[in-house]
């Protein structure tokens, strides 16, 4: 309605929530004004980033007020959320669909104790212009807030592809002007001191790493815009200056409790059981030999711990590339379970001549091979495909799932007829072990994540069945040795 109202000819609306849209025109069309039936406007049931990705289309202004909401975040989780509207790779897309007088448009809540989102935006600005090869960003960008007495005060940054002109800055404090608004960053103007600062500085680490909360652009492997606390300053107790990060740091004060907790019941988990059967069978001394013992307890946790560490980094690297979280969960998982049962049902023919360490190291090797592709190949082919249609990227989303999935799918397996054939009065430990390592991963690739990446998580992954491989080998050789004792 505003684009309409402003003049505008041609508007393309993208809303990833089809609900939303039978709101708007169907249920409450008359109130709304039928925005699907107005000249020169197309609507269309898509997350924005993917939209523009598969445009042909030039766009004068490409346009985002405050599409991310905290509503459903009381306990501060928002600051774990990843956008991949907020990230480098994304802004690149959103520059390079501009017209040669294009602008790009975000607005975010703002105020003299809240700037720390417009400031992220502010670097992500900067950076992306150096990327395209401009020598001065600041003739580029403005930053325009509204009244701070407003109930909801908030910020707009524009960033134009060509330097703003001498009758683009008086156009536009025309219009500051008559609303009553006023400037944060003028290119030819006043300019406030910590956005010049941004501004100037913006892709220096040592800017990065003296700036009061973390700056540095948000990433497609690291989207999360809304985190800007380090976690080198939260364990050093350093001061949360920003109202809106003291908001996020109960977000992260969760995480940590459920880490904390979840380790505490992983431990009573995996060694509840066995002190108890053991004071039950012998009194005191455990009876399961030590070394078979320790090596099955690092397998059986190790896999747990991997398989989870890769399977979540694969659903959030995903999310960007299929466009919606759903296709991501459903794809994933989907794949990973499917393929993971079809390669435990395989593995049984490694276990009916007798378990060799060949075979061990031939399983473990074809997850490290394929994990390596995955983390090195995978974003330059998904991203060669990012303009066609779903199908067709789910289909190579498969492509990298099945082979790995079905190859992890094998170790459990591996590892339990081993543990049956030696140790079989404790699978049930070995069981909880697996779960309960699993349970505490799904926290862990959390906080890995948001510190490191989504790569970070992967190679953590990696690291993990490395671990397993080699522990499933000594076991494979305690195993045997307990075999031909009895």
């Amino acid at each position: 309605l505003a684009a309409k109202v402003f003049g505008q000819k041609e508007v393309t609306g993208a809303e990833i929530n089809n609900r939303t849209l039978e709101m708007l025109n169907f249920y409450f069309a008359d109130m709304t004004g039928h925005l699907d039936r107005l000249p020169g406007v197309k609507i269309i049931t898509d997350e924005a980033r993917s939209a523009i990705t598969r445009s042909d289309d030039k766009f004068d202004i490409i346009q985002a007020s405050c599409i991310a909401t905290w509503s459903a975040t009381t306990a501060g989780a928002f600051s774990l959320a990843e956008n991949s509207l907020f990230t480098i790779e994304g802004w690149k897309i959103f520059y390079d669909h501009l017209t040669p007088d294009g602008i790009l448009s975000f607005n975010r809540w703002f105020s003299p104790d809240y700037p720390a989102q417009l400031m992220r935006l502010a670097t992500l600005a900067t950076v992306t212009l150096k990327n395209e090869g401009v020598k001065e960003p600041g003739k580029h960008i403005a930053i325009v807030r509204n009244d701070i007495s407003n109930y909801m005060p908030s910020g707009t940054i524009l960033i134009s592809k060509k330097p703003f002109s001498e009758t683009d800055i008086k156009k536009l404090t025309a219009a500051v002007d008559a609303l009553k608004f006023k400037f944060v960053y003028n290119p030819a103007g006043y300019q406030e001191p910590v956005f010049k600062d941004v501004i100037d500085n913006a892709g220096k680490q040592s800017f990065y790493d003296t700036a009061l909360v973390d700056l540095s652009p948000s990433t497609d492997d690291r989207p999360f815009f809304f985190y800007m606390l380090r976690l080198k300053d939260i364990f050093a107790g350093k001061k949360v200056d920003f109202n809106e990060q003291r908001f996020n740091l109960k977000g992260i004060t969760m995480l940590f409790i459920l880490m904390f907790v979840s380790i505490a019941l992983c431990i009573v988990f995996i060694f509840g059981p066995l002190l108890i059967k053991t004071k039950r069978e012998t009194g005191s001394a455990v009876k399961m030999p030590f070394s078979a013992g320790a090596l099955g307890l690092v397998f059986f946790g190790s896999i747990g711990f991997g398989y989870i560490l890769v399977e979540i980094a694969l659903l959030q690297r995903l999310i960007i590339f299929l466009g919606h979280p759903i296709y991501s969960i459903t794809v994933v998982i989907f794949a990973m379970l499917l393929s993971s049962g079809l390669g435990s049902v395989v593995s049984g023919a490694f276990t009916k001549g007798g378990l060799k360490s060949g075979h061990i190291v031939a399983v473990m090797c074809a997850i490290a091979v394929l994990l390596l592709f995955v983390i090195y190949a995978q974003p330059t082919v998904l991203s060669s495909f990012a303009k066609s249609g779903i199908t067709a990227r789910i289909a190579m989303a498969l492509i990298f799932i099945l082979p790995l999935g079905f190859f992890m799918g094998m170790p459990f397996p591996l590892g339990m007829s081993l543990a049956q054939q030696s140790l079989k009065a404790h699978t049930p430990w070995f069981w909880a072990v697996n779960g309960a390592t699993s349970v505490v991963s799904s926290v862990l690739s959390v906080c890995i994540s948001i510190t490191f990446g989504f790569t970070a998580t992967l190679f953590t992954g990696l690291g993990f069945y490395v671990l397993a491989g080699l522990a499933l080998l000594l076991f494979c050789s305690a195993s045997s040795a307990i075999i031909k004792r009895a």
